[in-house]
Formats: structure tokens, C-alpha cells, sequence
């Protein structure tokens, strides 16, 4: 998961759902603010507006596994044996108003390779 920002702020990745259509197959409870999240890369400098972007990353990947098996044996996502989409929702949390919102990422692909695994959102 990349996130980027122009500033620090006051969020909390809470926690990441994993659902095969309306069901949850696997939750990550995380609970970090995103200021304390790894860098992923050297700040980006905008050219024109001359804004730093600060560039995060939480990595879900060993917690992927973990929820539909290393070999994808558990739910066979993306095999045809299973029907329905499959998508995560990110919950994240104001820590000023309290208030949590959710983005939801319905256009996942996956794919399994003798590497691990690979994990698209467009």
C-alpha cells in the first residue's frame, strides 16, 4: 500500500478488509499513523507548485498470504473456480474529529508467481 502526502498529518491507517464480493475473508488490523509508516522513497519536489510530497508504504503482502494461502489454495482467487470480485477496503481515521473513512479498491488483480505474490489496483 503507497500513500503520499504533502505535509504530515493526523491520520491512522487503521486497518485493510479483504472481500470476495459482500463477504470478508481476512481482515489486517494495522493502527499506525501514516507519518510512521516506512518511506518508500526520497520525497518528490513538484516542479511547478514546488510541494514536497512525502511517499509511505505499508507492505500487506506476508498478511495477503496469510488470508488466501500461498498458493492460493484457501479462496482460489482469480482461477475461475471461484465467482465474484474481488477488493479491500482502507479504512483510515481522522485522529482530530475521530471520524473513520473508508476507500474501497474494487479493480484488484492477482496474480501468482513462483516469486510470491503480485497484487494490482488500477
Amino acid at each position: 500500500l503507497y500513500i503520499e502526502f504533502t505535509r504530515p498529518i493526523n491520520l491512522e491507517l487503521e486497518k485493510i478488509n479483504f472481500r470476495i464480493n459482500d463477504e470478508i475473508i481476512g481482515i489486517i488490523e494495522i493502527n499506525k499513523n501514516l507519518n510512521d509508516l516506512e518511506n518508500f522513497a526520497e520525497p518528490y519536489i513538484d516542479e511547478k507548485t514546488k510541494e514536497k510530497s512525502i511517499r509511505k508504504i505499508y507492505l500487506v503482502q506476508n498478511d495477503f498470504l496469510k488470508i488466501l494461502g500461498k498458493k492460493n489454495e484457501k479462496y482460489k482467487v482469480g482461477t475461475g473456480t471461484i465467482e465474484g470480485r474481488f477488493y479491500i477496503d482502507i479504512y483510515i481515521k481522522d485522529l482530530k474529529t475521530n471520524k473513520t473513512f473508508i476507500i474501497k479498491r474494487d479493480n484488484i488483480h492477482i496474480y501468482y508467481e513462483s516469486a510470491g505474490i503480485k497484487l494490482f489496483s488500477m
